[in-house]
């Protein structure tokens, strides 16, 4: 019996150390930098090595060294003033938005949200909505359970108004999907589109205009962004297509959560 015990713990601790191992390897533990550290040259060409070694894409890479720009890498057919979606990456200009509107003593971060909006509120929930803060919803601890992931929409169907997004929202799982508070706020992260659809909202109450209107003479202009824009890029010249994994265009798409 006590031999039997020692090989099942055995078994354990082996079944432990293989998985540890397999992780670190996955995670990096075993792979070797991609140039010598400070050598620029091999590093860009290590990155440009990799990207050609990828699924067929569109790509703009540059590398910056203490702010500035040192190298650039363009795919055929792209340039420095080439467009691309960016996709997730519009929260980050969704939250400096907001902080530019908190700079201006026009929000406080640290209020309810609900304080704000007139258009839109969260529906009730057994816990309270008043502890969903700006705060909050700009790092994701707001306590929305949504985990959207908004899907696109074709060029020839028509937007959803912002009201409806955060009603009805088209979720990327195709599963229906509720923008609403389903845990404590402030009890830990969860990744939230639909947070961010409510930033969006909640700067076109506090501007009183559309929200791309507001991006481009705040935020854009003033960043000298001049080729940024929310419109959509099958209007616009000089735009990166997507591209199939077998290398074939892809359409272009709309959404209807241009903050998130």
């Amino acid at each position: 019996m006590r031999e039997l015990k020692w090989l099942g713990l055995s078994l354990v601790l082996i079944v432990v150390l293989a998985a540890t191992l397999t992780f670190g390897a996955l995670q990096g533990w075993f792979r070797h930098a991609m140039a010598p550290q400070g050598d620029s040259a091999s590093f860009m060409s290590a990155a440009t090595d990799y990207i050609h070694l990828s699924e067929p894409a569109n790509v703009a890479f540059a590398l910056v060294e203490d702010g500035t720009l040192v190298d650039a890498y363009y795919s055929t057919g792209i340039n420095e003033q080439t467009l691309f979606p960016v996709a997730s990456l519009s929260k980050w200009f969704t939250a400096f938005a907001i902080m530019k509107l908190v700079d201006e003593g026009k929000l406080n971060v640290d209020v309810p949200v609900s304080t704000y909006l007139t258009r839109w509120q969260l529906p009730p929930s057994k816990f309270d909505n008043d502890q969903v803060t700006i705060r909050r919803l700009l790092s994701h601890t707001a306590g929305l359970t949504d985990g959207l992931g908004f899907a696109d929409y074709s060029e020839s169907e028509p937007l959803p108004t912002l009201e409806s997004s955060l009603q009805n929202p088209r979720a990327s799982s195709g599963n229906p999907v509720a923008i609403r508070v389903g845990r404590e706020p402030g009890s830990a992260f969860q990744y939230s589109g639909g947070g961010y659809l409510i930033l969006q909202l909640l700067v076109e109450e506090v501007t009183g205009v559309s929200f791309d209107v507001y991006m481009q003479h705040a935020v854009f202009d003033p960043l000298q962004m001049i080729r940024s824009t929310y419109r959509y890029p099958g209007e616009l010249q000089n735009v990166a297509q997507s591209l199939t994994a077998s290398g074939e265009v892809a359409p272009f798409y709309r959404y209807a959560a241009a903050g998130a």
